[in-house]
């Protein structure tokens, strides 16, 4: 008697166990944000895809997105990146956005450029996907992750302005016409899906017009092969 007592609660403890093993416990968004930016800090690109939701992965495949990411940076000229997510701290966790199998939180983001350092706060969002392993999240991939203005199917092109006026500031210190540099966002037309989609995502992102935005795409000297400058933004710091 003494020993089949025993060996119930031995088997009530490996069933217990079991169970546990079974069922495991809710996967943590922050470990795969983690991961995904220490891919992205290393321009792991393949690896970044391979963490990628349904819907972003539908949108293009591995080898367009692998480009895509590899051209942007070349034409940023980036030397390194450092992109660091802000997690909220304890009692501040959005609920709803859990309920929703959604987690969102703001990312900062230095790119080191020969023209100075890029610096923007973007929110990044995951999804939990339901797979054949088990429930896990995935990041929901948009280009303004890159950088906040830019639109679907533009680019950058890095270009100094370095002018000879003097600066005029106001009584404060304000700076009312400073000298700088700046960056050219734009696109290649012949890389425009839809160029009325286009013209309005850019206008939404920039403020640029939409007359402004067809008239230098419609300038007599560009082809589908070359890079459109449309709007510049003076985001570098010295």
């Amino acid at each position: 008697m003494q020993y089949t007592k025993k060996g119930i609660v031995l088997t009530g403890l490996l069933t217990s166990l079991l169970l546990t093993g079974c069922f495991g416990e809710e996967p943590d968004p922050k470990e795969t944000l983690d991961a995904f930016i220490d891919s992205w800090s290393n321009q792991n690109y393949q690896e970044m895809y391979s963490m990628l939701d349904e819907q972003s992965k539908e949108n293009q495949s591995e080898e367009a997105y692998i480009e895509r990411m590899t051209d942007l940076y070349d034409e940023m000229q980036a030397s390194e990146m450092q992109i660091e997510a802000v997690y909220p701290t304890d009692g501040e966790e959005d609920n709803n956005e859990a309920e929703e199998n959604v987690f969102t939180v703001p990312l900062n983001v230095a790119v080191s450029t020969p023209l100075g350092s890029v610096d923007f706060e973007q929110d990044i969002s995951l999804n939990l996907e339901e797979q054949e392993e088990g429930d896990s999240w995935a990041i929901a991939w948009q280009d303004t992750l890159v950088y906040p203005s830019l639109p679907e199917g533009g680019g950058f092109r890095v270009s100094p302005n370095a002018p000879t006026r003097g600066e005029i500031f106001d009584r404060e210190g304000n700076g009312l016409a400073v000298n700088g540099k700046v960056l050219e966002i734009g696109s290649v037309p012949g890389e425009i899906e839809d160029r009325e989609d286009f013209v309005t995502e850019f206008s939404d992102l920039t403020g640029v017009s939409r007359e402004t935005i067809e008239s230098r795409l419609d300038q007599s000297w560009v082809t589908d092969e070359v890079f459109v400058p449309i709007h510049f933004a003076p985001s570098f710091r010295n």
